[in-house]
């Protein structure tokens, strides 16, 4: 496994590139290392005919670049009826 930060760089900005083509039909312009979408597509964030994919959305979410693709949140908010709230005995 590889830690070269320009592989990285390339990566995160080719799977933002793939985002914005998938949301916004954005043509891909980008300059990266040989083989960088390919990397993305072995990775199962980006899929072969170029469209993003939700693992990919998690990926961006989770570096801070994008929504979050799942529709969890943080907590659950529940009003419980109480039947002797309030009530001196």
């Amino acid at each position: 496994m590889s830690n070269d930060p320009i592989k990285r760089a390339d990566q995160i900005e080719m799977l933002k590139a793939v985002a914005a083509k998938t949301d916004k039909g954005t043509p891909i312009s980008i300059f990266a290392y040989p083989n960088c979408g390919w990397n993305l597509v072995e990775s199962e964030l980006v899929t072969q005919d170029v469209k993003i994919t939700k693992s990919g959305r998690a990926a961006l979410f989770l570096l801070g670049l994008g929504d979050d693709p799942t529709q969890g949140a943080s907590f659950v908010e529940m009003n419980l009826p109480l039947p002797y709230a309030g009530k001196d005995d």
